[in-house]
Parts: C-alpha cells; structure tokens; sequence
C-alpha cells in the first residue's frame, strides 16, 4: 500500500536508490508508497476503544497470553487509515501501532492464538519495510525469541508483497497459517473528508457530488449517503483506493480516475483485481510469472490446507 506525505517525496526516492543498490534484483518493484494521510484527523469516525483481544482462559499453560479474534499492526503514518478499514471491514479488531520489527515481534508473542492478522506497511515483492527495517519475509524469524503464535489468517494491506509468493510462504510457516492474502501491485488510498450538517437537503448534495467522484474507489464498507445524513452534524473520513501502474507517476487524487487513466493500470479501482489462488507449490512458477512488464492487478491467496 502506498501513503505519506508529498513533499516527503525526495527523500523516499533517495531510499529507494539506496534499496535498488542493495538488492539489484528488486529495482523496480519495492518502493514507499506517498502518504495522503492527514495526521490528527480522528473526527467522530472513530470510536475510543479498541477491542478484539481477550484474556486466555488456559491459566495453567499460558496465563499472561492472549487470544485474538481480529489484531491490525502498522505504523502511526497508516493510523488513520487502518481506524477506517477497522470500523469498516475489520469490525472489533484489536488496533496496535509499532515502529520496528523487533515491536512487531515483541507484540505478537504477547498472543497464543489469532485468528486475523492484518499487516499494513510499506512493501515490497516478498517483503515489508517497518520504520527503518526492509526485511524479506523469509528472514523474519531472527526476531521472535519467544513461542510464537498460531495465526490462522494473514492479511497485508501493502504494496507488492504478493509478486514474490515464494518468499511469503516461509511467513505463513513461522505461524502455521492456513491462509494469505497479498496485493501483487502499487495501490494508493487517500482520505476523503465529508460534511453532515443540519441542511439535510444541502448534505444530500454535497454527497452526491463527492459520491459521484469516486464511484467505485471507495474501500469496501463505506457509509451511504442514507447513512451518512442520519449521522449527528459534523465532519466524517472516507477511504478511497485504487492502484498505481509505477511509482513516479502523479499520485494526486483524480477528479475523474477513469478518464485520467491514459496507462494500462493507472487509477484501476481494487475493486478492479482479480483473486488469485496460489498452491504452496506453485509459488515459484508464479514468482517467474510477476517478472513480466505488465503484471496483471491481482489479490493473491495462499492456501496451505491445514
């Protein structure tokens, strides 16, 4: 997944050359994603607690460990979003910010079983960045000194990791997980922020407007405008998303995405991507597949059978 700040620009560019020097194969498939997030923006979105995770009734074995139904782990930078995607598709998750993998590690041993875990990062083909540590997912392992735990499903909200299935499937062993999602592509979200005042007839314009705009970029699970006018007065986020065919093409959210699309895949809604079922065995095949130039937009499944 692709977000930060614009003017932020230079200086990932310059960290990507730094990555491209390191792994030289890689050198145009892993890349930060600019930011849209407008920080502070909590808004009445949101509620004030998060909840998912509850208290292990096994005392004898585990009696500090936890269970969790749904657990979301990212960065400040993608704090906002993942509130949205929480309220929206991820009901009653348990919300947790970290700044390194060695906090990513330290928060997960704090769990014996999860059901859902959804990993939003910065990504790359097989990998994910957390604040300063690029890591292939199949190298992961150094950071948990503790039993690990058993995760039934995981989720990344990140940019390219599916185009490396390979690297993905020793991820999914580490936690003897049935079942990964990854997107094999760039994608973009923004926020979008919309009023509701007291003028029921002038919200219901406001929105239709706005609604219009972005027909069919808006993330799954996003408010009607019914649904929005019966809310109390005041100012909501939406998420809109959609992907990017590379990474130093405008990132400015189009007036009209469709009719700015003059690439293959540029302004693609997700909605547009196809689901792609990996057998653990076929993963290498599929790795060579994602070398090509034009790399279809797909969500890729990874199912294990256990």
């Amino acid at each position: 997944m692709l977000s930060a700040n614009i003017d932020n620009q230079e200086s990932l560019i310059k960290f990507q050359m730094s990555r491209t020097q390191e792994k030289t194969d890689r050198q145009s498939t892993y890349h930060s994603r600019p930011s849209f997030l407008e920080r502070g923006l909590e808004g009445k979105l949101f509620a004030s607690n998060d909840a998912g995770a509850i208290p292990d009734t096994d005392k004898s074995s585990h009696p500090t460990l936890l269970k969790g139904e749904i657990v979301i782990i990212t960065t400040q930078e993608f704090v906002v979003e993942m509130k949205i995607r929480k309220r929206q598709t991820y009901k009653g998750a348990k919300l947790i910010i970290v700044n390194s993998w060695g906090e990513l590690a330290e928060e997960l041993q704090k769990y014996k079983t999860i059901q859902r875990l959804i990993l939003c990062f910065h990504g790359g083909p097989g990998a994910l960045k957390i604040g300063r540590q690029y890591e292939d997912l199949n190298e992961v392992k150094k950071y948990f000194d503790k039993k690990i735990p058993f995760v039934k499903q995981i989720n990344f909200e990140s940019c390219n990791v599916g185009r490396d299935p390979v690297l993905i499937i020793p991820f999914a062993n580490l936690f003897k997980a049935s079942k990964i999602t990854a997107w094999n592509h760039f994608t973009v979200s923004i926020i979008q922020k919309v009023k509701v005042n007291k003028d029921i007839n002038k919200t219901r314009t406001e929105l239709e407007l706005t609604m219009k705009r972005f027909k069919g970029y808006f993330a799954p699970g996003t408010p009607t405008i019914d649904e929005l006018i019966k809310r109390p007065a005041g100012e909501y986020l939406l998420l809109v998303e959609w992907f990017r065919d590379d990474f130093n093409n405008t990132v400015l959210p189009p007036p009209n995405p469709l009719g700015l699309d003059n690439r293959i895949y540029k302004f693609k809604p997700r909605s547009s991507a196809k689901l792609r079922t990996i057998a653990p065995g076929m993963a290498s095949t599929w790795k060579e597949k994602y070398q090509d130039v034009i790399i279809p937009l797909e969500q890729i499944i990874i199912e294990f059978g256990r």
